[in-house]
């Protein structure tokens, strides 16, 4: 009983700073909405469709993991130089090398570039040891 009686008495002091003090309420109501059960929390933004992307030009020259093998990791960045992080977003969206977005908000052509490089290698380690029995 005695711990009912103590956490009703530090609840009520709770809520009497709560109602004196907003700045307080605002901190105490964002913690609850923190903890909110996930029906109730808004929904995450979703990843925008990619009508772009799937029609670009440079997706349908470069393929990532055929010209890797074709032409190996220089000739890949050389295929890939020049471009625009543009056009290289939409390559990486068009072959699905980004599947977490992680390189949606890069600015840099060089970093897009050599991210597009490393997934490819990775996408066909993945595929060889897919086949490996």
């Amino acid at each position: 009983m005695k711990a009912q009686k103590g956490l009703k008495l530090l609840f009520d002091a709770v809520l009497a700073e709560a109602k004196e003090n907003p700045a307080f309420a605002r901190r105490i109501e964002s913690l609850f909405t923190a903890w909110a059960p996930p029906s109730k929390r808004a929904p995450k933004a979703k990843r925008p469709a990619p009508t772009l992307h799937s029609r670009s030009p440079v997706a349908e020259e470069i393929h990532p993991t055929r010209d890797i093998e074709r032409l190996g990791e220089d000739g890949l960045h050389a295929a890939l130089a020049g471009r625009s992080p543009l056009e290289l977003l939409a390559l990486l969206d068009a072959h699905n090398l980004d599947p977490a977005g992680k390189m949606m908000a890069e600015t840099d052509s060089d970093v897009i570039a050599g991210f597009v490089v490393a997934a490819a290698k990775k996408k066909i380690a993945r595929d060889r040891k897919a086949f490996d029995y």
